[in-house]
């Protein structure tokens, strides 16, 4: 049985992989409850059993916004090549992910861009970095903003509709969880 690590390498295709050997575990569970689970595994560990503060995660989120690196229409550009790579592999095709590859290229070169100043970049990522591993906390709390963000972006163009597909706008969908990959590919890229 294979683990997985990151909502990313479950598309990723090679010659030994097929989809159906992977296990996708999902869970639903407080941040309390997934410490405890995990805890037997973690001897030595620094990592407390205990929840971020919420203020300080809104705080750092505002901070990034005002930054500027992205918007809501970089957002669902990726999210629209994620979804295409997610739905060739489903097809066995690589083509998307190369494509996906592509636009995080395009990011990166936009990232270096807007934040001319390499102290900039620095403070941008310093930020992202602050709770890159409160993973289930980041959704919770980005989810909103990131979702209402797209939503508007789409209202404004009256395409609202064409995400009414619950993989899109449910808790969980590609939205939320594209708007962490892209956070956490631009810390990735950006290193």
């Amino acid at each position: 049985m294979n683990a997985i690590q990151t909502v990313s390498r479950l598309n990723r295709k090679r010659a030994d992989k097929e989809q159906d050997d992977l296990l996708v575990v999902d869970f639903t569970n407080s941040s309390e409850a997934i410490f405890k689970a995990f805890n037997q595994f973690r001897q030595g560990s620094p990592y407390k059993e205990q929840e971020p503060d919420k203020a300080v995660l809104e705080a750092i989120y505002q901070q990034v916004l005002a930054m500027g690196a992205f918007d809501a229409a970089a957002v669902q550009h990726c999210v629209n090549a994620y979804t295409s790579a997610e739905n060739a592999a489903k097809q066995r095709h690589s083509d998307a992910d190369a494509l996906f590859s592509n636009t995080k290229q395009a990011y990166r070169k936009q990232f270096n861009q807007r934040l001319l100043d390499a102290e900039a970049r620095k403070v941008y990522i310093a930020l992202l970095l602050t709770h890159n591993r409160d993973n289930i906390l980041f959704l919770e709390q980005y989810e909103p903003t990131l979702h209402s963000e797209i939503r508007m972006g789409y209202m404004d163009r009256d395409l609202w509709g064409q995400l009414q597909n619950p993989i899109y706008t449910d808790k969980g969908g590609i939205i939320p969880i594209m708007g962490k990959t892209i956070i956490q590919q631009v810390v990735q890229l950006a290193a």
